[in-house]
């Protein structure tokens, strides 16, 4: 289940909207915390790119 919940991540769309989307899939407190760490080590990968692309534009 780990490879397919990475797998569905969209860790190809680095934006301020991704990470949105992922802060609203984590407000539902029914979440199994499996599913939930998974979430958020994929928008903490987006949270970082976002920073690497802003430190590569200064």
């Amino acid at each position: 289940a780990q490879t397919v919940v990475i797998g569905l991540y969209p860790s190809w769309a680095v934006s301020d909207d991704a990470i949105e989307a992922a802060d609203q899939f984590l407000r539902d407190d029914s979440l199994p915390p499996a599913l939930r760490r998974l979430v958020v080590e994929g928008r903490a990968g987006t949270v970082r790119a976002l920073a690497a692309r802003a430190f590569d534009k200064s």
